[in-house]
């Protein structure tokens, strides 16, 4: 038995030489990829661009297929672990390819990831749209990117890497895209070339790029971009990397390029220092700011890490020239002061940036209207800068079970809260950090409601092709209206948003409206209904008008929403707006690249088709501005209005450093003007006549006065109330403060004379105030109410009564509770003010205090009553017949 048993072992090896022959080598091993530093960071995301050094896609699959065949141990099937197994597979097809685009045009490439340019694998499309790859590499991540290249707007679908042996499918929905152009030029408006640009967009499957490289006129172009908010961002060696953006497509681009400026690169130097201690590890946030033709805006801002910087030292390399601002983090430190900086063209700024302890924050989170706590509510805190969130700071914050939560790290000044939860709409909530003590915050979210969007028409029209899209939703995500011109959203919140409506045609429709907390809602939008107006552009005697232009029409809906529609004019100057609503309407015109050149006032006509012409003359008026000590204000801010605009068209323009507006292309002999700097200084409006024969035309302002206002309720201090301070109760917002933990709100450097504050809490009921504004002027007190919800049960012999009807009135206001409720700033259920099957009445988000009741039973009995409504809770009267 021995012998034989050695005798078997022997065939065995004999065997297993034959199979595989001695020294050779089981897995192929290849030259590894060499990365390149990467190209650009944005988003949330890294894209790396990398060069095989030698080998093959196809060789790269086969090896790494056998390897990981090999690999595998055997099987209760029996698998013989050295017998290499069929390596994964995909398949697919392209779908709704149009004639006009051959699928032969048509490529499918495997990538590693979404970051990576390198081809993994790639097969061309069949003329039937179907396409296969026999063999799938692995990676490291165990996914793969699917991206459809060719003749439409590319495509990136990301999958889970597919085990050995087995396929998977995946199919593309073809979709025609537009031609992009974008020209760089620098300062002086000289063309660049060699300017690698990058033209990027979102989708559900995360964010898909092309590239471009502008030739020696500084244009470049790129083929097929989708319907869809894109960002374009600039590579040079000799400029500093920038992005562009977002532009709407296909509003921008087209025929028409888009310019993108260049500045040329800067430095900026400086140290992080904590109590004027340096701190080793932290990161440096920046963006710039700039003004393009009047207006002022931030880029996306970037961050930059540091580590182990003994002395605090960083050093920004490649930032654009201009006005850049910064903060610094560093784990649980809060940043300071926001540094403002001017980097000079191929110069060095230095700056030092401060690190505070964090604020701390507590505070609890209820539903807004039963007043019930948000359980799973989760609150992540950002730096703000400018109104705007910047920066996520610290961990998010889970609430307890009771919507309680404590230890809440707070920024010194500006922070927007990010509140979310199931079942409620995303909140951003603006908070002010005091520079000391803790802060009690009252958080109330709204349950997230449906919104559906029609689209109203003149005539029987095919809605193929049009798009709507909301701000309410993440990016403003566009979605198909059905054949009947509806879409509806789901997952929308209360308050103000914007609505954009795209055509077929490159035409866009923006509607701004408020929604009301707590129920659907459904908005009808004229696209080709209502007032049909053909603005015209006529040139001056002599002259043409120039390319690249488009003309936006704004009009009042009727229920006083703003609607904003845009066209581009044909060869004659024309374009049509089919849908213009009342008898008011401001026009403007601008060019591809940003600058407004014209803005018309219009009174229009009550025929249903109007034909107006716009003189284009885009000429300038200079304006300048002067404080009360006769010198000239600085870097402020100009928003005017034409007297007697019935839109809330704000033409905003930027003042120079010399105090000076140069005011393009307004046809209009007067304007109304407020100038301010955001959170500084306002000024009331005035009237500025634009034919004096001034050069320029003087403003004086003096915004020497304030308001010390203080926040109370029954004599208790209201914290973290938003107070929004304007000249009348229709007109723009002069200033927007929060309370702080003893209620004060301090109005700072306004000009003398009549204000209205409008106290705003999802918490509280929205109150307005009569104030003046004085130089060293008293206290003035503002009395708020906390909301709170009624129930009433109506109750005989221990059962409840159903169909009894109810009428609550509020003792303090003086008002019944059903004006509120038909004002749309209260509720009850049920809607017939008559109770349930359950005895029961509700009554939610309504004032605090004394109320009283009378109740009808359904045969006729009655009985009356009060009850105290108390604040943040749901009170319950119980009404018994006898």
């Amino acid at each position: 038995m021995k012998q034989l048993a050695i005798a078997c072992l022997v065939v065995v090896l004999i065997a297993l030489a034959l199979l595989r022959p001695w020294g050779s080598s089981q897995v192929v091993n290849l030259a590894a990829p060499t990365p390149v530093p990467s190209d650009f960071t944005d988003h949330g995301e890294q894209a790396v661009a990398r060069e095989a050094a030698s080998g093959s896609a196809s060789a790269a699959i086969g090896a790494n297929s056998d390897s990981i065949a090999s690999s595998q141990p055997t099987s209760r099937r029996g698998i013989d672990p050295d017998v290499p197994r069929e390596p994964a597979s995909a398949f697919g097809r392209v779908l709704s390819v149009p004639e006009a685009a051959s699928s032969n045009k048509l490529t499918v490439q495997v990538l590693a990831d979404r970051a990576s340019n390198e081809s993994l694998a790639a097969c061309a499309v069949d003329s039937d749209g179907r396409w296969e790859i026999a063999a799938l590499p692995a990676t490291d991540t165990g996914r793969l990117t699917f991206r459809l290249e060719g003749t439409g707007v590319p495509m990136e679908l990301d999958r889970e890497s597919p085990p050995p042996g087995q396929r998977i499918e995946v199919d593309f929905e073809f979709q025609a895209g537009h031609v992009v152009r974008c020209h760089t030029i620098d300062e002086e408006r000289e063309a660049q070339a060699d300017v690698r640009v990058v033209a990027k967009w979102e989708t559900k499957e995360g964010w898909v790029r092309l590239s471009a490289r502008t030739g020696p006129d500084g244009h470049a172009a790129f083929d097929a971009c989708p319907k869809a908010d894109i960002w374009i961002y600039a590579y040079s060696d000799v400029f500093a990397d920038e992005v562009f953006g977002p532009f709407a497509i296909p509003d921008f681009g087209d025929e028409v390029p888009i310019e993108l400026r260049l500045s040329r690169a800067g430095r900026i130097t400086g140290r992080c220092l904590l109590a004027g201690d340096p701190v080793e590890d932290f990161t440096v946030t920046w963006a710039r700011e700039f003004s393009d033709q009047g207006t002022e805006t931030s880029e996306r801002p970037q961050d930059v890490e540091f580590h182990g910087r003994a002395d605090g030292e960083f050093e920004l390399t490649d930032v654009p020239s201009g006005r850049v601002w910064l903060i610094a983090t560093s784990g649980a430190l809060a940043p300071g002061p926001t540094a403002q900086v001017v980097v000079p063209a191929g110069g060095t700024e230095n700056v030092e940036l401060e690190l505070v302890r964090p604020v701390l924050g507590s505070g609890r989170v209820t539903d807004a209207l039963t007043l019930e706590p948000v359980s799973d509510a989760r609150i992540q805190v950002h730096f703000a800068h400018d109104g705007r969130a910047r920066r996520a700071f610290g961990p998010p914050v889970r609430v307890r079970s009771d919507g309680r939560f404590d230890a809440l790290p707070l920024v010194p000044g500006a922070n927007r809260l990010e509140v979310t939860a199931t079942g409620h709409a995303d909140d951003w909530t603006a908070i002010v950090g005091e520079t000391e003590g803790a802060r009690e915050l009252a958080i109330t979210l709204f349950r997230r409601q449906s919104l559906t969007v029609r689209l109203v028409a003149r005539t029987a029209i095919d809605f193929t092709g049009y798009r709507v899209g909301n701000t309410s939703v993440a990016s403003m995500s566009h979605r198909a209206v059905d054949a009947n011109g509806i879409v509806r959203f789901e997952d929308t919140g209360s308050g103000g948003m914007r609505i954009e409506v795209m055509d077929p045609q490159g035409g866009r429709t923006d509607v701004y409206v408020r929604l009301g907390p707590g129920k659907d809602e459904r908005l009808d939008v004229l696209v080709d209904a209502g007032r049909r107006v053909i603005a015209r552009l006529v040139p001056p005697p002599g002259e043409t008008l120039p390319d690249k232009l488009w003309i936006a029409a704004t009009s009042s809906l009727a229920d006083g929403e703003d609607q904003k529609t845009f066209r581009k004019p044909d060869a004659t100057g024309a374009a049509t707006f089919e849908s213009i609503a009342g008898t008011f309407a401001v026009f403007q015109v601008f060019h591809s690249d940003g600058r407004r050149l014209g803005n018309y006032w219009r009174e229009l006509a009550a025929d249903n088709i109007v034909e107006l012409e716009l003189p284009f003359s885009p000429e300038s008026r200079r304006l300048q501005v002067f404080d009360a000590a006769g010198q000239p204000v600085a870097n402020a801010r100009a928003d005017f209005r034409a007297p007697g605009d019935r839109t809330d068209y704000v033409l905003a323009w930027l003042v120079d450093s010399d105090g000076i507006i140069d005011l393009v292309g307004v046809e209009a002999s007067k304007l109304e003007v407020r100038i301010y700097q955001s959170g500084v200084f306002s000024s009331r409006t005035r009237t500025v006549d634009l034919e004096s024969a001034e050069d320029p035309i003087r403003i004086d302002i003096d915004p020497s006065a304030d308001m010390q206002l203080r926040l109370t309720e029954r004599g208790v201090p209201a914290a973290g109330l938003d107070v929004v301070v304007t000249e009348s109760p229709t007109d723009v917002f002069i200033r927007f403060a929060t309370s702080n933990s003893v209620g004060n709100v301090a109005v700072a450097r306004v000009e003398h004379g009549a204000y209205i504050c409008e106290v705003r809490h999802p918490a509280y009921w929205p109150s307005r105030h009569e104030v003046t504004a004085t130089v060293g002027g008293p206290e003035q007190a503002l009395e708020v109410r906390q909301l709170g919800a009624a129930e009433v049960r109506v109750m005989r012999a221990g059962a409840p009564v159903a169909g009894a009807r109810i009428v609550l009135r509020s003792v303090e206001f003086g008002v019944p509770v059903a004006d509120w409720v038909a004002e749309e700033r209260a509720r009850v259920e049920p809607a017939s003010w008559t109770s349930d099957a359950s005895g029961r009445v509700n009554i939610q988000a309504i004032p605090n205090g004394r109320y009283t009741w009378a109740v009808t039973f359904p045969d006729g009995f009655e009985r009356a009553g009060e009850m105290l409504v108390a604040p943040a809770r749901v009170s319950v009267a119980e009404v018994r017949r006898p």
